[in-house]
């Protein structure tokens, strides 16, 4: 059968106008798109190679931490001990609160345990205490600030606290602030100040809270175990000092 050209040319029009049509639409729908990106909207690039990456580091304010440790913190430990320890680490937060005074968020657990210590003062022997021998059970409660300094508690199962201090050192007082509440002590010809808080303690014949400086000759033989200062500048905090013969 002969098919007239007239109808044969206007069947391939028709057929190039439905392959044409979308493809110019779609096109044009590009065009269109990549010209908003460039005129409205900057080019992302990761945070790393950003040119202020860095002073945007440097400017974010410390993280608040969770008040409550993570359940990890309690791994290992039996069962029907969990709620005891649990008690443990809430009290030494509540206690370091206190003494430091800083918040309960400003505070983290990065380590607690059940101990039996040794004698009654619970792993902290300090020049002239006499300590009970006989096993005390208790807890290690590790505790972290924001800026990463550590606070350990030594505690008895009654709830009763000593504040471990991270670093014991021996010196000379050489000066007494006692509007700043801090000591001066020449450490190894190096005088480095300290700062007494609240939870200072300071072994006489007995403990005896710190809450103002207790009477202190100058050129007195000290050891003392202190952290860093919460507040991540500033005096390391006293955790507990003793006079030496």
């Amino acid at each position: 059968m002969t098919i007239p050209l007239r109808r044969s040319l206007g069947a391939v029009r028709r057929r190039w106008l439905v392959i044409l049509v979308p493809l110019t639409f779609a096109a044009s729908v590009l065009a269109l798109g990549g010209s908003c990106a460039d005129d409205s909207a900057p080019l992302l690039r990761p945070i790393a190679e950003s040119a202020d990456a860095t002073s945007a580091a440097v400017s974010m304010p410390p993280i608040l931490l969770p008040l409550r440790p993570p359940a990890a913190v309690l791994s290992g430990v039996p069962a029907s001990n969990t709620a005891e320890l649990e008690n443990a680490i809430a009290r030494s937060i509540d206690l370091m609160m206190e003494w430091l005074g800083v918040r309960g968020n400003e505070l983290n657990v990065e380590h607690a345990e059940d101990m039996e210590w040794a004698s009654s003062c619970v792993g902290i022997n300090r020049p002239g205490e006499v300590c009970g021998q006989v096993l005390t059970r208790g807890y290690l409660v590790r505790l972290i600030d924001r800026f990463g300094g550590l606070h350990t508690l030594h505690m008895r199962q009654d709830g009763s606290a000593e504040w471990a201090g991270e670093v014991r050192v021996e010196g000379v007082v050489i000066a007494v602030d006692v509007a700043r509440a801090v000591l001066t002590v020449e450490v190894s010809s190096i005088p480095t100040e300290f700062r007494l808080v609240s939870g200072s303690i300071q072994m006489t014949k007995g403990p005896s809270s710190l809450a103002v400086i207790a009477p202190m000759f100058l050129g007195t033989s000290i050891e003392l175990a202190f952290d860093a200062n919460p507040a991540g500048e500033g005096p390391s905090v006293v955790a507990w000092l003793t006079e030496l013969p």
